[in-house]
């Protein structure tokens, strides 16, 4: 099984505003970039001023979708670059035991990853 989490706000620039240009610019290449997905189920989101993408996916197995989603934050990121955010990669194995965790954080224009220590056992 797949677990997919994350969250990514959404930066023009360190003065982004609701009414700005900026602000106008980063919702139109955010809104452009998620509707040339495939998968849909991903909307951006308004809050406090500020857009993000928030997203969960649960698949019995690594899919299309999964690839997409991980792909989706790279381009924002890139596209965007004083977007920051999180994305956390789960994958069980037959026996629901975690076999892979993945954590990737965005800022600043780049996504750093490393192996995270979830774990199904109690030590």
């Amino acid at each position: 099984m797949i677990e997919l989490y994350g969250w990514l706000s959404l930066q023009g620039s360190d003065s982004t505003e609701l009414e700005s240009d900026d602000f106008s610019d980063v919702v139109k290449k955010s809104q452009g970039i998620l509707s040339s997905l495939k998968w849909n189920d991903i909307s951006l989101e308004v809050q406090n001023g500020t857009p993000y993408v928030l997203v969960a996916l649960h698949s019995n197995h690594r899919t299309k979708e999964t690839e997409e989603i991980l792909q989706l934050f790279k381009t924002l990121e890139n596209a965007l670059p004083q977007s920051y955010g999180t994305l956390f990669l789960i994958e069980h194995d037959e026996a629901e035991e975690i076999n892979h965790s993945q954590m990737f954080v965005y800022a600043a224009g780049t996504v750093d990853s490393k192996s995270t220590p979830f774990r199904t056992d109690n030590p």
